[in-house]
């Protein structure tokens, strides 16, 4: 994590805490919310598996911007690594601090 787990520069900018945040942003750059995102598309995933035939080797997240710092988190993540053959991203970055290769 970058320096004091802050995602971007202080004094740059502020924005406010999404409301299920309850205001326990760590910082006061936040960009998403504080709901646990990577479950989600984990619980999405699990749930079209269930329902549908589906080559395990041919499933990749795609993302733009926001998205696409997403699917960083994704390839990241053990819980929905597992599941991934790849990853694509368009015109997204992780956050200066946060780009753990593999």
């Amino acid at each position: 994590a970058a320096e004091d787990d802050r995602t971007c520069n202080l004094n740059a900018f502020e924005v406010g805490c999404y409301a299920d945040c309850n205001g326990s942003c760590l910082d006061g750059c936040w960009w998403t919310t504080c709901k646990d995102s990577v479950q989600q598309a984990v619980n999405v995933l699990e749930e079209f598996l269930e329902e549908y035939c589906v080559d395990m080797d041919r499933i990749y997240a795609v993302g733009c911007s926001n998205g696409g710092m997403f699917t960083y988190e994704l390839a990241h993540d053990e819980r929905s690594a597992k599941y991934l053959a790849g990853i694509s991203t368009q015109v997204g970055l992780p956050h200066y601090g946060y780009n753990r290769g593999p």
